[in-house]
């Protein structure tokens, strides 16, 4: 019997139905969305009971305890009170702990900094996962493996009021306020991480076998696979021996986080033995007669069909006699997980993978034995690599403000921002000093000159008589040298001869640099020529190294400092020392990725990018293109690479938000530049999100100049303004082609940000593609065989030379 909605008209319900009500619901008087986390998507099935009873109560408008439902209530109250009564709980459990509720927001957010001997410490951490928080004063971007300080942790709080009284509910997972560890002689970054996205860098180092060798983990291999690598080893057969995995078969909706199998060794129950002992002889008869059933009735004409039959099936059987003989038999039970991607076995949650794996090898559970980490080599077994508990996780935007977001708030405002917008004066270069300035005055005083720096100064400055010519002057005679943390003492540089690229303004080569700690680290070093110019301009090579010093993200390129040549005719700046650009790599490798990495790929490269657009003032890079991006493989997932963005040579910063220009508009790179900025010169941060829209075409196919031969750069203008757009490469998808046009559309503020193409191109990755494994080996093989014939044309030219 159907009855009509009640409340809001536009939900309807009929007796005895099953209703489905969010779990994760909180009572409140505010709308059921604002309750929900922007995480809250698991939905439970109320019994027929309490659907009855929530009917009853409604239009009998009898008591429930000491509260009475209105006599009509709208659909969404009935839902708060409901969800009220039955405890449900932002985590889908159905009751809230004790140890959950707390009477005061001090005690449930469990603010602790990092105390050591009654002062503030930092302790320091290894990142396991890539984390990238965003760009904001609150935000930390690290890459796994990287090392992280820790300056306090903190809990997420909810507050709702039960019965009158507010109640502090603690959410599941921690929060840690850390700094981001580069090479870097300053690191002014804090932000917020997942407390269990890093783990202590002492704790990290006593369990190699947990953490640096995972070879436990088995990716999505098959049941059949897990087995046989188990058992591949015999030598490390042992009770407790145990692998972790998750078939693809596994987990059919992908809006659920992925569950998981633990197969363990137990001592095998000596009672089966004869059973499967005599299961095999009858399935060695059987196979007997069967094969010679068939060479009687066909004589000769299957031979090979037979014997291939034999050895695929007897394998097998050959296997499961040799399972039989050892002492230790598998078991398999399921990994289940909560609605916030949390891991559940036996009772008992876990924030990762690594900590279920760590309490169950060292404490007692219902396992029949503690887990023991697999004793082969990852060669033996295979190496995959743990992957998060979530793809993308998120602070709840409905919990009270958190302490360590108002200590990363101040530390922005007082550090970061101050380091990053504070006066340049590394050089000061064609300035004389007016004494009847005051602004000239305070500079001259807080730069702190040394005596002879003072009398440089005061030879040029106006009130000294009369005032020295330009033209005259000696080669930087008019340069200050300011001290200044990234000065590298040219000691310590050893600048070899090997050339690695050259730009606009100068060349690159491989080199080392010892730093703070005595070792000697791989760097790139860019030698850029102190030219004395005509004109009443700074340096370029100047504006380069302030937004260096400016900018520090995982993807963009470290910079370690700079130092002068002994005669101040050249100016070294040192990088760290990546494998290969991106463009000589898509040309290299004849362009063969799969979509999951060209995804990946173009993602980092707008995580880089959005970091300089929303820096203050916002930097303009000016120059973006496939050249410009340099790849390295990822120190932990060895099957990615990392891309990181250089050459800000070019760059501006928008000092009126807006615009701004060239400071040589000869040196600008045409091809890969919008209409406007052709027709001006007139740069603003729309026009490196067009020169992305390149970069798509670069990444999916061997481009080489864009638009081809075609299109000459004298008509480059007005083929673009007529509408003129880029062919859709061989290799490119329609989700990055589409892209790509949204970036090249002719109006500036009709593209998008990169903040938004980043998550673009996050919704379009696919996890554990098979195509990622066959292009890896498709491109392997191609890129060794050029480096074959590489060698092959070197050893050639030394013999004819010798000749």
């Amino acid at each position: 019997m159907s009855r009509p909605p009640l409340g809001d008209p536009a939900i309807g319900l009929q007796r005895n139905e099953v209703f489905l009500l969010p779990t994760r619901l909180i009572a409140s008087n505010r709308d059921l969305e604002e309750d929900l986390s922007d995480v809250s998507f698991e939905e439970g099935i109320l019994e027929e009971a309490i659907v009855d009873e929530m009917f009853t109560k409604e239009h009998e408008g009898t008591k429930v305890g000491k509260e009475k439902f209105p006599k009509e209530p709208t659909m969404i109250e009935m839902l708060d009170r409901l969800g009220d009564r039955l405890g449900y709980d932002i985590d889908g459990r159905d009751s809230l702990d004790d140890d959950e509720l707390f009477d005061t927001f001090k005690e449930a957010s469990g603010f602790s900094p990092i105390i050591y001997c009654g002062e503030s410490y930092e302790m320091e951490c290894i990142a396991l996962w890539d984390y990238f928080g965003g760009n904001n004063y609150d935000g930390l971007n690290v890459h796994a493996g990287d090392v992280v300080n820790v300056v306090a942790e903190e809990y997420q709080v909810r507050v709702f009021e039960k019965e009158g009284t507010p109640t502090y509910i603690q959410m599941p997972f921690q929060w840690s306020l850390a700094r981001w560890m580069s090479e870097r002689s300053i690191n002014p970054y804090l932000g917020l991480i997942p407390s269990h996205y890093i783990v202590s860098k002492q704790f990290y180092d006593d369990h190699p076998l947990l953490f640096k060798w995972s070879v436990w983990y088995h990716g999505n291999a098959e049941i059949h696979e897990v087995v046989r690598k188990l058992y591949s080893d015999r030598s490390a057969l042992c009770a407790g021996l145990f692998a972790i995995f998750s078939p693809a078969w596994l987990n059919i909706d992908l809006d659920e986080h992925r569950c998981f199998f633990l197969m363990i060794l137990t001592e095998r129950d000596k009672g089966q033995d004869d059973k499967l002992e005599e299961l095999i002889k009858i399935e060695r008869q059987n196979y007997g007669i069967m094969a010679n059933a068939v060479n009687y009735f066909y004589g000769e004409m299957l031979p090979q069909n037979v014997k291939k039959e034999r050895t695929t099936k007897m394998q097998c059987i050959d296997f499961m006699s040799e399972i039989q003989t050892t002492p230790f038999e598998p078991a398999i039970v399921t990994i289940h997980r909560s609605s916030l991607g949390h891991y559940e076995l036996m009772g008992k949650r876990y924030d990762t993978l690594y900590d279920l794996v760590h309490h169950l090898s060292t404490d007692r559970s219902a396992l029949p034995h503690k887990l023991v980490y697999c004793r082969s080599s990852p060669s033996v077994v295979g190496r995959n690599f743990v992957p998060p508990p979530t793809p993308r996780f998120q602070k709840d935007l409905r919990c009270q403000p958190m302490a360590i977001e108002q200590w990363a708030a101040t530390h922005f405002d007082d550090v970061t921002r101050r380091f990053e917008c504070g006066e340049k004066t590394l050089f000061a270069t064609k300035t004389v000093f007016d004494g009847e300035k005051k602004h000239h005055e305070r500079l001259k005083n807080r730069l702190n000159l040394s005596k002879e720096e003072k009398e440089l100064v005061s030879s040029y400055m106006k009130n000294q008589g009369p005032q020295k010519k330009w033209e005259n002057m000696p080669l930087h005679e008019t340069s200050i040298r300011i001290n200044s943390l990234f000065y590298v003492d040219g000691k310590k540089i050893d600048c070899g001869t090997d050339q690695i690229g050259k730009g606009a303004f100068g060349t690159v080569k491989k080199g080392k640099f010892r730093n703070s700690l005595g070792e000697s680290v791989p760097v790139a070093v860019k030698k850029l020529g102190l030219r004395e110019s005509s004109k009443d301009e700074r340096n370029p090579a100047f504006s380069e190294m302030e937004i260096l010093e400016m900018v520090a993200h995982p993807n963009i390129v470290f910079y370690y400092g700079f130092s002068i040549s002994g005669d101040e005719q050249a100016l070294y700046l040192l990088f760290e020392l990546m494998d290969t650009s991106l463009d000589k790599f898509i040309d290299k490798s004849d362009a063969i990725l799969s979509e999951n990495e060209r995804l990946d790929i173009l993602a980092q490269i707008c995580r880089g990018m959005s970091f300089l657009h929303t820096r203050t003032p916002s930097i303009v890079h000016g120059d973006l293109a496939a050249r410009n991006v340099l790849l390295k493989k990822h120190p932990v997932y060895i099957k990615k690479y990392i891309c990181k963005i250089t050459d800000l040579g070019l760059a501006k910063t928008c000092l009126d938000e807006l615009y701004t220009s060239y400071d040589d508009p000869t040196k600008i790179p045409f091809k890969w530049l919008p209409p406007e900025v052709l027709g001006s010169r007139t740069l603003s941060l729309k026009t490196d999100i067009w020169a992305f829209g390149i970069v798509c075409f670069e990444v999916c196919d061997k481009v080489g100049e864009p638009y081809g031969a075609c299109v000459p750069t004298s008509n480059l203008c007005q083929y673009l303004t007529d509408g003129y757009v880029h062919e859709k490469g061989l290799h490119m998808s329609d989700t990055i082609y589409n892209i790509a046009l949204d970036c090249m559309r002719q109006h500036p503020i009709e593209r998008p940000s990169f903040a938004e193409l980043v998550d673009q191109f996050l919704d379009h990755l696919i996890e554990n593609d098979g195509e990622d494994v066959l292009k890896l080996k498709a491109r392997e093989k191609i890129i060794a065989e050029k480096m074959r014939k590489e060698r092959m044309l070197t050893g050639l030219g030394k013999l004819l030379a010798e000749d």
